[in-house]
């Protein structure tokens, strides 16, 4: 039967500190209960098997070690599981462990050091978790599934590790390491994939074939904008004879207008081949899209539209805008982008 030892400060019969209750478990393991509270120790565990368990649930107990520059607990060659608990560090990591196994289920963990989680030549299982900051493997094989980590997956060595359900920033790996990932997404909700130490996202300017699609289907809209503001200018300068004020006030008003427009679909499409995330592109794009059909149906409506030649750029810059606007909206480019961004933030 597993031996079963209470940690409750004050209470008759129980452990006071957990580090006394560790140094009663026996050659068999025990499960180490923790009464609700914060505890202000740092917590060593060596050739042992051992579970932390909070006695009333996530969130009732704290193992604090933020003033100093400990671990907040270190395992070696041992076998550890940590549930329901919230681990807080400074100097050190959360959790550290050296050959063995560690588990980690239900816990939020904190630190300030390179690595909230460090684990060397250990198996790790690490489950329903919130990390606040990366997770570091050196030759260390496990899972992580169902938590949020708010910095990065490092695999060291000759660490394999198989990610599913986890939100975090990125997953670096070393060549001789490898990642297995399903359903992984940073914060806002672009999926992650692994990718070698040293190498920037997709070699970083690597850009999908939809995107320079996008951006090149938006020229047409560029040389129908920037050909109407020319139009406007050349009328304002032949303008004479009476309402030549109104011509002024009208086409000033529709040069600015189609001068803007032109300069909208130069900045986005300039943003979107160089990764920027917040580029304005389906609002561009859909605004020579939108104006090209509302057209085409009010003459429709009318019953006047007759085919001539300057119907042609209308027509190609609204149907390449809307091609551009499907190539733009294609997964590959969600990707790119979202790899540009947070190689922008690292």
């Amino acid at each position: 039967m597993t031996q079963q030892l209470l940690v409750a400060p004050g209470r008759e019969g129980a452990h006071q500190r957990i580090g006394d209750a560790l140094s009663a478990v026996g050659d068999e393991g025990a499960v180490v209960v923790l009464a609700a509270g914060t505890y202000y120790e740092a917590l060593f565990v060596t050739d042992k098997s051992v579970t932390l368990v909070a006695e009333q649930g996530p969130g009732s107990v704290v193992i604090d070690v933020s003033s100093s520059a400990y671990n907040a607990v270190t395992c070696k060659d041992s076998q550890v599981t940590v549930r329901d608990v919230t681990l807080k560090a400074s100097t050190g990591a959360a959790v550290s462990a050296e050959g063995g196994r560690l588990t980690v289920e239900n816990c939020t963990l904190f630190g300030a050091g390179e690595a909230v989680v460090a684990v060397t030549g250990t198996a790790y299982a690490i489950s329903r978790a919130t990390i606040a900051g990366s997770v570091r493997t050196d030759s260390a094989d496990g899972q992580v599934d169902f938590g949020q980590i708010a910095g990065a997956v490092l695999l060291n060595g000759t660490s394999r590790a198989t990610l599913s359900n986890v939100t975090l920033q990125s997953i670096t790996y070393e060549p001789g390491a490898k990642a297995i990932v399903d359903n992984c997404a940073d914060a806002e909700n672009n999926r992650v994939r692994p990718r070698k130490a040293g190498a920037a996202p997709d070699d970083g300017t690597k850009r999908p074939p939809a995107l320079y699609a996008a951006v090149v289907l938006l020229v047409p809209a560029v040389i129908l904008w920037g050909a109407a503001t020319v139009g406007c200018i050349r009328i304002l300068v032949h303008a004479d004879g009476d309402g030549v004020v109104f011509t002024y006030v009208i086409f000033t008003l529709f040069a600015l207008i189609t001068a803007a427009f032109t300069l909208m679909h130069v900045v986005s499409a300039l943003l979107v081949y160089f990764g920027t995330r917040e580029n304005g592109f389906p609002q561009a794009a859909g605004i020579t899209a939108g104006l090209c059909l509302v057209a085409i149906v009010s003459l429709l409506i009318q019953g006047k539209i007759e085919w001539n030649s300057t119907m042609v750029g209308p027509l190609v810059a609204g149907a390449a805008a809307a091609a551009a606007i499907a190539a733009y909206n294609t997964k590959p480019v969600a990707r790119y982008l979202g790899d540009q961004r947070r190689s922008a933030a690292e």
